[in-house]
């Protein structure tokens, strides 16, 4: 079955350089192509040509960061997607991908933006230092890595990219989900799906649980954690001090 439909790249996809299988709609195609880990050519408008493969269900991974940079893909690009499955190039699939709008932003819009990536630098400097240290959230907790060498950090699914995706000792899946200002619900919601895909696509008999990092306590999140025993919340502080040169030189 040949499948052609158009999608605009969401900011998930910008950031972890993948493409999901889903058109502008929201109507999935992923059945329709090779299994997970498939290899692909990937081919542009303009002929040139980079690798991928398929990524579980309904994604497009591997290399696709090299079209992105040579394609300057942006967040909100119209692409369409055509896939022939009797096409092949050295034996292997191939996918086309064509720009067919980029959108102009506005200097309000772009102001707006810059205005609200601002905390979100904070979010990123938070992860780092999650990912670094996940022994502080549990000892022995590690960044998994799957069987093809992508790393838990963005870890991109069909419901959304995974903030971090980590391994207890005994195999078991923890998924950490930073709250990031989301209401209650959302976040409990979306850190629910994520749960429900890694214990589809990954764990087999494995457990997988969700820990929700925040910085705010709130009664609506954690009577909404409580009723799943695979969840849980940890709160993250920070204090920030001012002092003179005098008060400095006392404490050596």
């Amino acid at each position: 079955m040949n499948v052609e439909f158009v999608r605009r790249i969401g900011k998930a996809e910008i950031s972890t350089k993948h493409l999901n299988l889903t058109d502008i709609n929201g109507k999935t195609y992923g059945m329709h192509f090779p299994p997970h880990k498939t290899k692909f050519i990937v081919v542009d408008q303009g002929g040139r040509q980079f690798e991928a493969q398929k990524h579980h269900t309904n994604q497009i991974w591997g290399n696709l960061r090299k079209w992105y940079e040579a394609n300057n893909i942006k967040e909100g690009d119209l692409i369409k997607v055509k896939f022939d499955p009797n096409e092949r190039i050295n034996n292997q699939y191939v996918l086309h991908l064509e720009i067919i709008e980029k959108p102009q932003i506005s200097v309000e819009e772009r102001e707006e933006k810059c205005a609200a990536e601002i905390p979100l630098e904070f979010e990123k400097q938070l992860e780092d230092f999650i990912e670094a240290n996940l022994k502080l959230i549990e000892p022995g907790l590690q960044l998994y890595v799957d069987d093809s060498g992508n790393k838990g950090r963005q870890y991109p699914t069909d419901v959304g990219n995974i903030d971090l995706l980590c391994v207890r000792p005994n195999g078991d899946f923890v998924i950490i989900e930073l709250k990031r200002g989301k209401t209650s619900d959302k976040v409990v919601g979306q850190i629910s799906r994520y749960v429900g895909w890694v214990k589809q696509n990954l764990a087999g008999n494995r457990n997988v649980y969700g820990i929700i990092i925040t910085h705010d306590f709130d009664d609506k999140l954690k009577y909404a954690v409580m009723a799943n025993d695979k969840l849980s919340i940890k709160y993250y502080r920070i204090k920030l001090e001012f002092v003179s040169e005098k008060q400095i030189k006392e404490e050596l």
